[in-house]
């Protein structure tokens, strides 16, 4: 018993603790049918060696099995042992008749069902082992301890079957436990697959390492995918929701991809086939929302590889901080310019000298030459107003129709100062461009000041622009050096002397009431077609008799015949300084 004593203290007798350790951790890394093999084979061999140092303390046969048994219930293996049949040994064969048994309150059941939940085979390998090791040694022939049934499967109890090898193999049964070679090549390609798998990781974390130091300093989204692309040396190509490539690198001439429809057809990460290339996208994503694609780009017969997913994924969530920063800093920036122009439209400086300061910090620059329009936004039925969302996109927009200049909002409707305009340039044009395409779903009519040179000139243009926007016509861009005689008139006539005069000349026709304005309204329109009756009833949808009733009436109110000349141009500018000067709207 000492010399059994020193290898229990040893480590040979292994303590339940420490196996349950070991198996969860071979079940996670090697997989149940792996996993199983070797801890067979553990505990056969621990069984070899329990029984070589039964025998050496010089115990018969008889007393050495007894003695295992005991041990197997003192280390907590198992709690108890039960045994039936027989075994005789002729002078040949080890013959056994109907042995077999139950072992009870196996510690590797109650470990695999707290680990891993009910499984569907049997799990109580190492006392299977075990024990098939120990009769190995006392009995002198090959015996394996078969288990039949077992708890962790959902089996009332875990029995066991005991023969010898032969018997075993000529009833069909393979025995891994004696396949030494097979196991060890198993577990070397185990040990390859873990390799590359390793491996595999460590080129994704070097990978994750590299694009996150990129974003880390605050690079842009070209340096982004320019650190990406020399590790993988894979065509990238980041494209927008409407089909736009944004960036791209590794690959300049691929004209044959219809980006939108591949777009239109994406939700998720994904594989799609060209006629010559292959697609690999992921969404790109900015507050919760797709804001953009990633795409690596292959030819038609690669075959992709599973890091090519985890690159790619990687990298679109990379893509997404690159934006999300953008973003923050586009509208941090524009915040900042937004409040400029806010605190010029309404005199919010106390002086020139603050404004001047405070335009200081703006970027780009602000220099001469200037010009202001006012925009005001109708909303479409469709289409609802988000002013702060038309300015950043408006804002977003300006450098690509090659112009320099900052947004705000005045009461119901945008103001667009623009700066640095060159002397020559032919802003006008770009302009419109801007705004009829980032404006195309509402109906908008816009205002234009004179070019001025001095910044605290802006007031002056502001009216300029108010002037222009406000008047009455059906054109969508009106220059306020168009006006004429009407920008003259609201230049040097006072409010309220402009009040007396259209009462004095159109009297009751001023009042607030419904009736009193169709017959204003009626007015307006005959002076504006040229007091034409046909194409006046046209546009009031009245009928011949209707309109010329409406007309009697209104020359009997004012005390005055319509056909008079100088009436009818008194009248006409009259009614339309009252409109500029937002005295009345017909809206």
């Amino acid at each position: 018993m000492d010399k059994l004593k020193m290898e229990k203290q040893s480590g040979l007798i292994i303590t339940t603790s420490l196996i349950n350790l070991l198996r969860k951790t071979l079940f996670e890394n090697l997989g149940q049918k792996k996993a199983g093999k070797f801890l067979l084979r553990f505990g056969k061999d621990l069984g070899l060696e329990t029984g070589k140092a039964l025998l050496e303390t010089g115990k018969n046969r008889i007393e050495a099995l007894q003695l295992a048994e005991l041990l197997h219930i003192d280390t907590g293996h198992i709690s108890q042992l039960t045994k039936y049949g027989v075994v005789q040994k002729p002078e040949e064969d080890m013959i056994f008749k109907n042995f077999s048994g139950m072992w009870h309150g196996s510690f590797e059941v109650e470990s695999h069902l707290q680990d891993f939940g009910k499984v569907n085979e049997c799990s109580c390998y190492i006392i299977s082992g075990f024990i098939s090791g120990v009769l190995t040694v006392v009995l002198e022939e090959d015996i394996f301890v078969k288990e039949l049934t077992c708890r962790s499967k959902g089996d009332e109890h875990c029995t066991y079957n005991v023969n010898t090898r032969k018997y075993w193999e000529s009833n069909g049964e393979v025995l891994d436990i004696y396949e030494d070679d097979k196991f060890i090549e198993e577990l070397e390609m185990t040990y390859d697959k873990l390799l590359k798998k390793t491996m595999q990781l460590n080129e994704v974390n070097n990978f994750h390492s590299k694009i996150t130091d990129t974003i880390a300093q605050k690079n842009d989204l070209s340096k982004l995918l320019e650190t990406a692309y020399t590790i993988l040396k894979i065509p990238i190509f980041i494209v927008n929701l409407n089909g736009e490539v944004i960036e791209n690198i590794g690959h300049e001439n691929i004209s044959t991809i219809e980006w939108a429809k591949v777009i239109k057809s994406n939700k998720h990460t994904k594989v799609h086939l060209q006629k010559s290339y292959k697609l690999h996208m992921a969404p790109i994503y900015v507050d919760q929302e797709t804001f953009a694609y990633c795409c690596f780009v292959y030819p038609k017969d690669n075959e992709l590889t599973q890091n090519d997913l985890v690159y790619l994924e990687r990298l679109a969530v990379a893509s997404s901080v690159c934006f999300l920063y953008e973003k923050i800093s586009f509208e941090t920036t524009e915040r900042f310019k937004i409040n400029f122009l806010e605190r010029m439209i309404y005199n919010h400086f106390k002086d020139n000298g603050e404004m001047y300061l405070h335009a200081n910090y703006i970027e780009p620059k602000i220099s001469p030459a200037f010009c202001t329009l006012a925009i005001d936004i109708k909303e479409n039925s469709n289409v609802p107003i988000d002013a702060y969302q038309i300015i950043l996109n408006l804002s977003r927009e300006l450098k690509k129709y090659q112009l320099t200049g900052m947004l705000s909002k005045k009461d119901r409707y945008i103001v667009l100062f623009l700066y640095n305009l060159e002397p020559q340039q032919k802003y006008m044009d770009n302009v419109k461009s801007l705004l009829n395409n980032a404006l195309q779903s509402f109906n908008c009519k816009v205002g234009i000041s004179n070019k001025f040179i001095e910044l605290h000139d802006f007031k002056v243009s502001l009216a300029e622009a108010e002037k222009a926007m406000n008047f009455p016509t059906k054109d969508k861009f009106i220059y306020y050096s168009e006006l004429g005689i009407y920008s003259s008139l609201l230049e040097n006539l006072k409010p309220e002397t402009l009040r007396q005069v259209a009462k004095q000349e159109l009297k009751s026709l001023l009042d607030p009431d419904e009736k009193s304005r169709t017959l204003l309204y009626t007015l307006y329109i005959y002076l504006k077609n040229n007091q034409k009756l046909e194409k006046t009833m046209m546009d009031l949808s009245l009928s011949i008799g209707g309109t010329k009733y409406r007309l009697q009436k209104i020359e009997a109110i004012i005390g005055k015949k319509l056909k008079d000349a100088t009436t009818f141009a008194f009248l006409l500018i009259i009614i339309e300084t009252l409109l500029l000067s937002k005295e009345i709207s017909f809206d």
